[in-house]
């Protein structure tokens, strides 16, 4: 599961042992208590409560159009099952219980992934362990962790396909593929997540020629999406009882996207981007900390200086590496993606996604997968991938 390091592989499991432990206690004892109104209505639906429109009642033979949500086809169904069989052991359950610790679960497996993940690039069992606790205890993610939401399982499936993605040996593509569909079917954004992992399957070094190559990202890209078309025509035909009509069929896939094509300015937009890289960490309550400054402010003093001889001591301790000379390689093959990318950021939420997914594929190719790559292929991805999203 882990690369050799000083500590061996024992000592790798202890720590994961250690941070699933400590990460599930945390989120029960200190759960969200301000739900998600989208977490709240898929568990109503789940239970059949009547809203805007009717959940899966009991006595209902096809379950209402609200049940399933084209934007998370499948997490309601996957939702009631296991409230189904939680109410087995625990007659007393509720669904919106059931969801969260559906996603508290998760969000703990995808933490474990993560510091297997950094444990693989960098070696060091401290410093994995330390950017995983940043990552594990920003506000939001905890948030979410501990709230009903399709986003946590989705991400946990994606995180779990980067961890397969980024095994020494050869890569279970057909794993990755029923993963990255299960992603998408929990929640329709996923899909962004295709150009990240197309450009680690070609590169990994387990292929030796580029046929096997080709034939790889194939073997991941077909199943991939044919299980999550599968999935849409069932629902269609079978779930919603509805005739073919290819118009009505593209406006229910793309429901409730009017948001995500929004155009806005680019100063805007980089402004939005600087604003929610900080919610990540803080959770967006800014106004919090005017109002109790008193408390906060010393409070995050202490958490600063603590973070910064944490940085000291690994860095004098030799437990980081830096390779500056690959980080301005890497840095211009992202400057380069993004100014060929540049012109889809008039596409309002997805131009995150893009600047992620299309913009830096050397740097996801040189530092996430240890593979080689140049940069002229950075910017043919990047172009490749801005026309397509056209």
């Amino acid at each position: 599961m882990f690369v050799r390091t000083a500590y061996g592989r024992r000592a790798a499991a202890w720590h994961v042992c250690g941070l699933t432990a400590f990460l599930l206690l945390l989120y029960l004892l200190f759960p969200t208590r301000n739900h998600y109104w989208d977490g709240v209505g898929f568990a109503l639906n789940i239970e059949g409560v009547v809203q805007d429109e009717k959940g899966h009642l009991v006595d209902q033979p096809h379950a209402g159009a609200v049940y399933y949500n084209p934007n998370h086809l499948l997490y309601n169904a996957i939702g009631q099952s296991l409230f189904e069989g939680a109410k087995v052991v625990w007659p007393q359950a509720r669904a919106l219980e059931v969801l969260v610790l559906w996603s508290t679960a998760c969000s703990v497996l995808t933490a474990c992934l993560l510091f297997g993940l950094l444990l693989r690039f960098t070696g060091r069992i401290g410093l994995s362990l330390w950017l995983t606790l940043f990552f594990a205890l920003s506000a939001t993610w905890w948030k979410f962790s501990t709230d009903a939401n399709a986003y946590v399982p989705s991400t946990s499936a994606l995180v779990l396909c980067a961890w397969l993605a980024a095994r020494p040996g050869r890569p279970p593509v057909l794993m990755i593929a029923v993963l990255h569909a299960l992603a998408m079917l929990l929640h329709q954004i996923a899909i962004f997540f295709f150009p990240a992992m197309w450009v680690a399957t070609f590169a990994h070094r387990a292929w030796t020629a580029r046929s096997h190559r080709v034939l790889a990202v194939a073997g991941y890209t077909i199943p991939a999406a044919s299980l999550v078309t599968a999935a849409y025509l069932a629902v269609w035909f079978v779930a919603l009882d509805r005739a073919w009509d290819p118009a009505q069929f593209f406006a229910w896939i793309t429901f409730n996207g009017g948001d995500v094509l929004s155009q806005k300015p680019s100063a805007r937009i980089v402004m939005d981007m600087l604003q929610a890289s900080l919610r990540v960490f803080f959770g967006g309550r800014f106004s919090m900390a005017l109002r109790h400054g008193a408390t906060l402010i010393p409070a995050a003093g202490v958490v600063l200086v603590f973070t910064a001889a944490m940085i000291r001591w690994f860095w004098k301790g030799g437990k980081i590496r830096l390779n500056f000379a690959e980080f301005r390689r890497a840095r211009g093959s992202w400057l380069r993606g993004l100014r060929v990318s540049w012109p889809s950021f008039g596409f309002g939420r997805r131009s995150f996604l893009t600047t992620g997914s299309f913009a830096c594929p050397r740097l996801l190719w040189r530092w996430g997968f240890c593979c080689g790559g140049t940069c002229r292929a950075a910017s043919r991805y990047s172009i490749l991938f801005r026309h397509l999203l056209r």
